[in-house]
C-alpha cells in the first residue's frame, strides 16, 4: 500500500505544475477541454451562485460546463441522501424497503453533466489537482451534515484501491479528496484520517451491473487492517462517487464486523434517483 508521504509529495508537485502551467497557458475548461485564448492572467467571471465553496472548481471550467453543475440539495432522503423534488426531508421508498448498512450517506454535487467528466479525469487520467478544486466544495458539505457533536465522527477512511489498481494508477482519489478535508491544515478538532481498509479482492468493473449483482460482486471484498482502533468508534468513509451505495456498504460490513458502532460516507458526487 502506498505510504501517505508518497501520496501527498505527489499530489503537491502535480498541483504545483498545473498552477504554472495555468499562469503560462491560454484558459482551457477541464471538462470539455475547450480552449479560451483570453490573456492567462485575466480573471475567469463567475456567475451567481458558483462563488464560496464552488468557486475553485467552477474557475476551472467553460460557461457552458458550470451550467450542468448542480449541489445536492434539500429536500433530501434522510438516510441515503438523494434529493427529492419537493417536500421536507423523508426516509426514500428504496432505504424504507432496503436499508442501506449506513447510518447516513451525503454528496456535494449531483454525477451529471461536466462532474461526470471531472471525476473521470480526476479517476483515470492523472489529473490530480481537481481534488484540491473540489476540497472546498467536500469540506463545506462535510460541515453542513455533521455540523455537531452529536454527529461526531471518530475516523476518516477512504474507499481503498486494490493494491494492483493502485499501481497502475499511482494514487487513490479518494484518498486524495479525503485529504483535502481532513489532511495536514485540517482543524486540531477534525477527526483523523487513517488509511486502514483493504480491498483484499480484485473485483471486476462494476459498470453496467446492477445492485443486487454489485453487491454479490463485492461481498467479501474489504477488510480491516490488523489492530486498526475501530471498536465503539463512528468511521466516515469518503469516495468520488455514489452510484447504488454497494461499495460503501462492503466497505460497512468490513468496518462493522470489526467493532464499529456506526459508519457514515461522504462523497463529492452522486447518480440521479432513477425516475428524475
Amino acid at each position: 500500500m502506498m505510504g501517505l508521504e508518497t501520496y501527498r509529495l505527489g499530489a503537491v508537485l502535480r498541483g504545483a505544475v498545473h498552477g504554472v502551467l495555468s499562469l503560462l497557458l491560454p484558459f482551457r475548461c477541464a471538462a470539455c477541454g475547450q480552449v479560451d485564448a483570453r490573456a492567462p492572467m485575466t480573471p475567469v467571471p463567475l456567475p451567481p451562485g458558483f462563488d464560496g465553496e464552488r468557486a475553485p472548481l467552477a474557475r476551472l471550467l467553460c460557461p457552458a460546463c458550470r451550467e450542468t453543475m448542480f449541489p445536492v440539495a434539500a429536500p433530501l432522503c434522510d438516510v441515503c441522501g438523494r434529493p427529492f423534488a419537493g417536500g421536507g426531508d423523508h426516509r426514500c421508498g428504496d432505504c424504507m424497503g432496503d436499508p442501506p448498512r449506513l447510518g447516513k450517506m451525503r454528496a456535494a454535487a449531483m454525477y451529471q453533466g461536466a462532474m461526470v467528466r471531472l471525476v473521470r479525469q480526476l479517476k483515470y487520467r492523472r489529473a490530480v489537482h481537481l481534488a484540491i478544486a473540489m476540497g472546498p466544495w467536500l469540506k463545506a458539505t462535510y460541515r453542513r451534515h455533521w455540523p455537531s457533536t452529536g454527529d461526531a465522527v471518530d475516523i476518516v477512511v477512504p474507499v481503498p484501491l486494490h493494491k494492483r489498481r493502485l499501481r497502475q494508477r499511482g494514487y487513490n482519489q479518494s484518498w486524495l479528496l479525503a485529504r483535502q478535508v481532513f489532511g495536514e491544515g485540517a482543524s486540531t478538532q477534525a477527526p483523523r484520517l487513517m488509511d486502514i481498509l483493504v480491498r483484499c479482492r480484485d473485483t471486476p468493473s462494476q459498470t453496467g451491473l446492477d445492485r443486487e449483482m454489485r453487491r454479490r460482486n463485492l461481498k467479501g471484498a474489504f477488510d480491516i487492517v490488523d489492530g486498526a482502533p475501530v471498536t465503539g468508534k463512528t468511521v466516515l468513509l469518503v469516495d468520488d462517487v455514489i452510484t447504488t451505495g454497494e461499495t460503501l456498504g462492503a466497505c460497512t460490513d468490513a468496518l462493522l464486523a470489526a467493532g464499529a458502532i456506526q459508519v457514515d460516507a461522504l462523497c463529492m458526487a452522486r447518480t440521479p434517483r432513477r425516475n428524475q
